[in-house]
């Protein structure tokens, strides 16, 4: 029991939290028991069992291609359901375990419930002068932080059944608590900016950022009392402050919709801060002293975001769905819609290391969901394989997949423009990738190439890597503002890139994606229009469903290329017509999928003149044949904008069936309720106004 007579309870009394101990039965160790499994992504993760210098390079190549074939996605399932208060709740918080629950509801009720039993383990009022705001427990729930209006800040240990520390921020109502990874420094701020720090060592805390009437948002995020991050929000404006090693602070000032939300994370060594859909992940570098600073974005605006305990998992709660992301791998690999619930929801919390979500009703009902299921997608599998291989520097066993994939014309990453040999040519040159000179594998590459002439898969990936210098060289912006060294090197790299390819294109059957290189090769020289339409031709007849040519084909063509208005749609007409039926519809709704990026698709048929109906009709086709959540979502906004409601039916029902969430980038103003809409309106009954 806590001892009343303790020093730090009489300082409590004294800030007037007035804490009294209604219920205390059992200390959490008391209460303790394994936590699930965590099924994370691992940084080091290897598909393979152990080395692969000496496993044949077709073996591999088969190995990997037998990844491919689709992991059901994770699915919740609820674990739990109880009520925590009979008044409303203001906040909740979840250790990373999963084992408690700490609540704060408006009756000035604080509460740690077991989450399995949905028993209150602690539950403590106050007299409400001096209302609670905020909470968090470590991430194994041995240790709570409270956080009140008036400044008070309270940290206990559940486990001894004691105050830790009290401390007041200047009568600055708190407004973030939280803990580092560890478990071992618990942090507050307070509106004015003012921070405070607590360790087995005592507790620090630096000056208030903040002064006058109009206080911005702020946000907090800690590694150590040395290192730290700082959010501040006003309108639109987030202001990111970074201290390493308690000395240097590196600002960031980033811009972003007016009323987006966002909120903080901290990891082992970086930090990530979300913006609306934005990520943004500073990592520690105390060896150059500035952050590296690495981004990424959601397919819906962020609400919650924790690393797991070991900080290689990412768990992202957005407004529809739970987006789980390696830390060194920030694409999306694993995305969850959220369950319904009944009320209204104040908000969803993660406890990441039990794979546990969280659902706090404003009328104190708790409901818990365990995810179950393989976190690592089938993309993510083939991704970290590839990455074996560049680090073994495995070529050969590149070709050998190169030679499996060279006509698989099945979109990959759920992107228009990726299948899974470019995806694969893509993970190549991206990794060499840097901001000027040659790519530092490309010498690699070339090496490989001379003691290999009649390799395909390499050629192409170096004569890409050349496109994209030439492109660098040439920089952005209209042919006219370009400076003649621009022009050189533009030239140069393009000629390079031609040397290295023209062998595969000399073979009898190039592989597919050799085609696109080409043709992007061929736009940069400006070969004759004659010239470019033999080549397409010849794809044709070898490689007539893979859209990726075609789609490049009729991009060379546009206006801004030097074509003619319906120069076009003619290769999109031509090659559709030449495959015929439901796969011809197909490939014309994918050349039209590409080629939209330049136009909008309000814009898209008027500028073009591909066919609406046509374009649907492919839509159709790839929404219940080739489904992906890009191809339905689009699939879906199209035929709202073009009021085809036959259409938008049979794709809203086929949302239905694969759980696809919503992409708020693909709506107009990023907004779902226009999805909402438009899956009303498609399932609607037929006569219904």
């Amino acid at each position: 029991m806590m001892d009343h007579r303790n020093p730090l309870y009489r300082r409590l009394s004294v800030f007037s939290l007035c804490l009294m101990i209604l219920s205390w039965p059992m200390s959490v160790s008391q209460a303790e028991e394994e936590a699930p499994a965590s099924n994370e992504v691992a940084p080091w993760f290897n598909p393979f069992d152990g080395s692969v210098a000496d496993i044949p390079a077709e073996e591999l190549a088969s190995q990997i291609d037998a990844m491919v074939a689709p992991i059901p996605t994770p699915s919740l399932s609820q674990v739990n359901q109880f009520r925590v208060s009979q008044s409303e709740l203001i906040n909740a918080a979840i250790s990373a375990d999963g084992k408690r629950l700490a609540t704060i509801d408006t009756d000035g009720t604080l509460a740690v419930w077991e989450t399995d039993s949905g028993k209150s383990i602690r539950e403590m009022k106050t007299d409400n002068s001096s209302p609670m705001r905020v909470v968090a427990l470590s991430p194994d729930g041995s240790k709570m932080i409270l956080g009140c209006a008036d400044g008070e800040i309270t940290v206990f240990d559940l486990v001894k059944d004691k105050i830790i520390a009290t401390k007041n921020l200047r009568e600055s109502p708190i407004v973030h608590v939280g803990f580092t990874l560890d478990g071992t420094c618990a942090h507050a701020m307070a509106e004015n900016g003012l921070t405070s720090y607590f360790t087995d060592e005592g507790s620090t805390g630096s000056a208030g950022m903040f002064t006058g009437d109009d206080l911005p948002k702020v946000y907090h995020a800690v590694l150590g009392p040395q290192d730290y991050l700082t959010m501040s929000v006003r309108k639109n404006q987030f202001r990111l402050k970074i201290r390493a090693a308690g000395k240097s602070e590196f600002p960031f000032s980033l811009s972003a919709p007016e009323g987006s939300e966002a909120c903080v994370a901290e990891g082992k060594d970086c930090f990530l801060a979300s913006i609306g859909f934005d990520l943004v992940i500073p990592t520690i570098n105390y060896k150059y002293k500035v952050p590296k600073l690495d981004t990424a974005a959601c397919m819906q605006p962020v609400k919650h975001c924790r690393f797991t305990s070991n900080g290689q998992t990412i768990w992202i709660v957005t407004e529809r769905s739970i987006d789980i992301r390696p830390r060194d791998m920030l694409r999306t690999h694993c995305i969850v819609p959220l369950p319904e619930t009944e009320g209204e929801t104040l908000k969803f919390i993660i406890a990441p290391d039990a794979r546990r979500l969280v659902a706090c009703q404003k009328d104190g009902k708790i409901t818990i969901w365990q995810l179950e299921g393989d976190l690592m997608s089938s993309k993510y599998r083939v991704k970290r394989a590839l990455d074996t291989l560049i680090d073994d520097k495995r070529f050969d066993a590149f070709e050998a997949l190169g030679n499996l994939w060279a006509e698989r014309y099945d979109v990959f990453w759920e992107s228009e423009k990726d299948t899974l040999y470019s995806e694969m040519v893509s993970h190549l040159t991206e990794s060499n990738r840097r901001k000027s000179g040659e790519p530092p594998l490309l010498a690699q590459y070339l090496k490989f190439i001379d003691a290999n002439p009649d390799c395909q898969v390499m050629r192409v990936v170096a004569a890409q890597d050349y496109d994209r210098m030439a492109w660098r060289s040439r920089g952005g912006g209209y042919a006219r503002g370009v400076s003649e060294e621009g022009w050189k090197g533009f030239i140069k790299n393009l000629e390079k890139g031609w040397k290295v390819l023209e062998p595969v294109m000399d073979r009898e059957t190039p592989h597919a994606e050799a085609f696109v290189v080409n043709l992007r090769i061929a736009r940069g020289l400006q070969w004759e229009k004659d010239d470019v339409g033999k080549l397409l031709t010849r794809a044709a007849k070898q490689s007539r469903n893979y859209h990726r040519i075609f789609s490049e084909g009729a991009i060379s063509r546009l206006e801004r290329w030097g074509g003619d208005p319906n120069d076009s749609v003619a290769v999109a007409r031509r090659i559709s017509n030449y495959i015929e039926g439901d796969e011809g519809d197909a490939m014309y709704a994918q050349i039209a999928r590409h080629a939209h990026n330049f136009f909008g698709w309000s814009n898209f048929f008027d500028a073009t003149g591909f066919e609406e109906d046509r374009v649907m009709r492919g839509f159709v086709y790839l929404s219940t044949n080739r489904p992906d959540a890009r191809i339905l979502n689009q699939g879906l906004y199209l035929a709202w904008m073009l009021d085809d409601k036959e259409a938008a039916r049979t794709i809203a029902q086929q949302i239905q069936k694969e759980r696809v969430v919503v992409n708020y980038k693909l709506w107009p103003n990023e907004d779902a309720g226009a999805f909402d809409d438009a899956m009303e309106w498609a399932l609607e009954e037929e006569g219904k106004q």
